[in-house]
């Protein structure tokens, strides 16, 4: 979702959207560690938008969720993902031949929120999260899913 910063001001604005699945996979594919996770619905946003200076204060809340494997016993799961977060976008001027320490930036006239918050919600995903605190995990030995069946070692 982009925003003009024209119509920011010192009044924070509202801003509520949803970041469709295709490119929050794309970017999840990229990602190291999340290998076998995927998005099956949209993300939600809601977000304030204030100017301060020449930088914008983006504070906002997402929530979603995640289809991964279960790190101990490799079935897959849906974990919800809910995060808040506060970001402090620089105003950059790409012409100037500078390079921008900042973050995230916006050249003075639109800010794209859509690459922020999926960089934020690839920040909420742990992929140590077990399907249940109660996942026995695989038999070492055998390999059976001991959430399901017994171990065969004897």
């Amino acid at each position: 979702m982009e925003v003009r910063i024209a119509d920011l001001g010192s009044v924070p604005r509202r801003v509520e959207f949803s970041e469709p699945v295709e490119g929050m996979n794309r970017q999840l594919a990229l990602s190291p560690g999340c290998t076998g996770q995927h998005f099956d619905e949209a993300l939600k946003v809601a977000a304030e938008l204030q100017l301060c200076g020449d930088d914008v204060v983006v504070t906002g809340r997402l929530e979603g969720g995640v289809t991964g494997d279960c790190p101990r016993c490799l079935d897959e799961f849906f974990r919800d993902i809910k995060r808040e977060f506060r970001l402090v976008v620089e105003r950059f001027d790409r012409g100037a031949g500078a390079e921008s320490s900042a973050v995230a930036s916006h050249d003075g006239y639109r800010l794209d929120l859509s690459p922020l918050v999926v960089e934020e919600l690839l920040l909420g995903i742990d992929d140590t999260t077990p399907c249940s605190e109660d996942c026995r995990g695989l038999c070492f030995g055998c390999g059976a899913n001991l959430n399901r069946t017994p171990c065969t070692c004897d």
